[in-house]
C-alpha cells in the first residue's frame, strides 16, 4: 500500500492513530495542550505500526486563547522550541465566545515564538480572514492554512503563498471548491481534522474504516476540479507533503 499524508488530525488514542497508520495514511498531529502532546508520544511509542513520518504540532487553539497555563503550564515556549510545527493558532469568530482581544493577544504571541523558532505555522481562520491575513503579513513564516471555508481573500492569502490543507469538505462547500480551483496544486495539501471532525462533517455515511478511501475520493475530486489526471494530482500533492515533513520533522519530548 502507498503512503498518502493527512497534515492536519487530531488523534484522541491510540486506537485512532492506527486506524490512520493501517490505512497507510500519515498524519500531522495536533496537540493543543501539554496533555495532548504527552498522549502523542505514547502512542508513538506504544504503535507496533511504523510511525517514522509522523509529525506533530503544538499551538494554543483559538478556542484555548485564555488558558495557556492551563494547558501548557509553564512549557509553551519550550515545546515550540522543540516542535517541528506551530498550532494550530489563529482566531476564530464562529465557534467560540472568546473576545477578540484575548484571542489576537494568544495569536500574536504564538506567532511570535514560531518566528522566533523559524517553525511553519498551522493556521485556524474561521470567521476572521480578514484579520489574520492581515496579521501574518508582518510574520514571514511558512503558513498552512486548515480548513479554509471562505469565499474572499483567497488571492490574498494566495499570493502570501501559503499551503492550503482540503479535506472530505470539498463536497459540500462551494467556497472549498473555489479554492482548489483557484490555489496552484503545488500548494495543496490533504487533512481529516481527525476522525471525530469527520463524523461530524457527515455522520450518516462515515466508517472510519474508509478513512483512506475518503482520502483517495479527495484527490480524485481535486483533480476533476483542475480538469487533471487523478495520478498526477495525487502524486503532487503526496511530494509535497513528504517534502514538507522531510524538511520540518522535528525531535520528541525530553
Amino acid at each position: 500500500m502507498d503512503t498518502i499524508y493527512d497534515l492536519h488530525s487530531h488523534i484522541k488514542d491510540i486506537e485512532e492513530l492506527e486506524t490512520y497508520l493501517s490505512q497507510g495514511i500519515v498524519p500531522l498531529v495536533n496537540c493543543r495542550s501539554l496533555g495532548e502532546f504527552l498522549d502523542y508520544s505514547s502512542f508513538i511509542n506504544e504503535t507496533s505500526y511504523d510511525s517514522s513520518e509522523v509529525l506533530y504540532s503544538i499551538g494554543l487553539h483559538p478556542h484555548d486563547a485564555d488558558r495557556i497555563l492551563y494547558n501548557f503550564s509553564n512549557k509553551y515556549e519550550d515545546l515550540i522550541r522543540k516542535a517541528p510545527i506551530v498550532g494550530e493558532i489563529g482566531m476564530d469568530s464562529c465557534w467560540t465566545d472568546l473576545d477578540r482581544k484575548t484571542q489576537e493577544t494568544s495569536f500574536l504571541y504564538s506567532l511570535g515564538l514560531a518566528k522566533k523558532y523559524n517553525k511553519p505555522v498551522v493556521l485556524h481562520t474561521k470567521g476572521m480572514e480578514r484579520e489574520i491575513l492581515e496579521i501574518i503579513q508582518d510574520f514571514d513564516l511558512t503558513y498552512i492554512v486548515h480548513w479554509y471555508g471562505c469565499s474572499d481573500y483567497q488571492e490574498d492569502y494566495r499570493n502570501l503563498g501559503v499551503y492550503f490543507t482540503i479535506g472530505p469538505a470539498i463536497f459540500s462547500d462551494p467556497d472549498v471548491e473555489k479554492l482548489v480551483s483557484n490555489v496552484d496544486l503545488d500548494k495543496l495539501l490533504l487533512e481529516t481534522d481527525g476522525i471525530e471532525a469527520l463524523r461530524w462533517l457527515d455522520e450518516e455515511h462515515f466508517d472510519k474504516r474508509r478513512l483512506r478511501d475518503n482520502l483517495e475520493d479527495v484527490y480524485r475530486k481535486i483533480a476533476e476540479i483542475k480538469a487533471l489526471d487523478y495520478e498526477f494530482v495525487k502524486n503532487t500533492i503526496v511530494n509535497t507533503s513528504k517534502d514538507l515533513i522531510k524538511k520540518y520533522k522535528g525531535v520528541m519530548y525530553e
